[in-house]
């Protein structure tokens, strides 16, 4: 591998892990413009027990409407494993999601251990999620209403 292959892995990783960290800001900050910005627009996510979302609009109204119920999430990333053919990568990553309500019929908060799987893409925009796959591994609480 030459100088400038190495250079040009290195770079693509840190930009893909960055776009890992930037779902987690767009997500507990509520700033639905970046996480549309994160997708492609025929991208498709996963979670467990919910219906596939296809295409970022509807991505974003679900991920809109599902965090509502919460005063806050703090979601943290780690131990990225990355994948690049091309313009194409597979990114998988662990993550610890916590989900506060300061009050609630509950009256708990939802945790979520497990791991992100992700199919990505190179676009003129940089990398772009084209599947992001939620796998629970453990979970605290209820992420009922």
């Amino acid at each position: 591998m030459s100088c400038r292959d190495s250079l040009r892995r290195l770079t693509d990783e840190q930009e893909i892990r960055d776009l890992a960290r930037h779902y987690c800001t767009a997500v507990d900050r509520r700033d639905w413009r970046l996480l549309s910005d994160l997708f492609m627009a025929d991208a498709t996510v996963g979670v467990p027990q919910a219906p596939l979302m296809n295409g970022n609009d509807e991505i974003v109204s679900r991920y809109r409407r599902g965090l509502s119920k919460y005063d806050g999430t703090h979601h943290m990333v780690t131990n990225h494993e990355i994948s690049i053919e091309g313009d194409s990568a597979r990114h998988s990553c662990l993550v610890h999601a916590k989900h506060l309500r300061a009050e609630s019929s509950t009256g708990t908060d939802f945790t979520i251990g497990g791991r992100y799987e992700d199919r990505l893409v190179r676009t003129p925009q940089g990398w772009q999620f084209e599947h992001r796959e939620l796998v629970n591994v453990w979970t605290e609480g209820s992420s009922a209403s």
